[in-house]
């Protein structure tokens, strides 16, 4: 390569020239930024997770849309996890944080019914 100032020959990976001390076309490589792209899948996972918080507590139409947005939200953070490790997309705490509201969701959701059981339970047998 040579030097668009002076003409000297330079090295092919020279940032400046070591004659005149111009820049060359690799400082601009060197200095641009690398651009991750956006994950998605983390992004709907989470706001999907916030969601079916949303929609759980509307009667009767809110309880079936609440589950398929627990669904969607579970198996997108997962996918936006595998995309943020795999493909280097950013936003890996987000969709983190959408699995973690989801994990959540699921203890509730599993407490409520060990709950509804017992009294059910209790209820059947006399005790209540």
């Amino acid at each position: 390569m040579f030097c668009k100032n002076c003409g000297s020959e330079i090295n092919d990976n020279a940032v400046v020239c070591p004659k005149c001390g111009v820049a060359t076309e690799n400082l601009n490589r060197a200095q641009e930024p690398e651009v991750k792209k956006t994950n998605v899948c983390a992004i709907l996972g989470f706001v999907f997770a916030i969601l079916y918080w949303v929609f759980a507590y509307i009667p009767v139409v809110g309880g079936y849309i609440s589950w398929i947005l627990f669904i969607a939200g579970f198996v997108l953070s997962i996918v936006g996890i595998q995309n943020a490790k795999k493909k280097g997309q950013n936003l890996k705490g987000l969709a983190i944080a959408g699995l973690v509201i989801c994990c959540v969701e699921l203890v509730f959701v599993v407490m409520a019914i060990v709950g509804l059981i017992t009294l059910a339970l209790g209820v059947a047998s006399g005790l209540i």
